[in-house]
């Protein structure tokens, strides 16, 4: 016997009256669509900043790629390995929380515009 979860037991979901298989399929209908408004932060420039290291320096202590530790640091990186990360941290001696945050979307815009000298 299939079970399916009606639609309108959830608001804004969309389209999850198809048989549920798994528990894939469970997640995907109960958890309703919408739009994060955060982003993830990076604090390396400031770490480097208070270190008083640039970015060559660090990316040859911790094993990394320059190019890596540039995009971190200029709030411009998309994926960042773990192992990056781990690397990082351990040469900073620092905890991951302290090289990344979660903001609001609105906050991010604004502290990017101040760093990159718009205001």
């Amino acid at each position: 016997m299939r079970q399916t979860i009606p639609s309108a037991s959830r608001p804004g979901a969309v389209g999850c009256e198809q048989p549920l298989r798994n528990p894939i399929d469970m997640l995907s209908c109960a958890t309703p669509r919408h739009k994060v408004d955060a982003l993830i932060r990076s604090n390396l420039f400031a770490l480097m900043r208070q270190r008083q290291l640039k970015a060559a320096e660090l990316a040859r202590a911790a094993g990394v790629n320059r190019s890596a530790v540039t995009a971190l640091a200029n709030n411009r990186a998309s994926r960042v390995e773990l192992a990056t990360l781990e690397r990082l941290c351990i040469v900073l001696g620092c905890q991951l929380a302290e090289l990344l945050e979660i903001v609001p979307d609105s906050e991010s815009q604004a502290g990017a515009t101040v760093r990159d000298g718009g205001i």
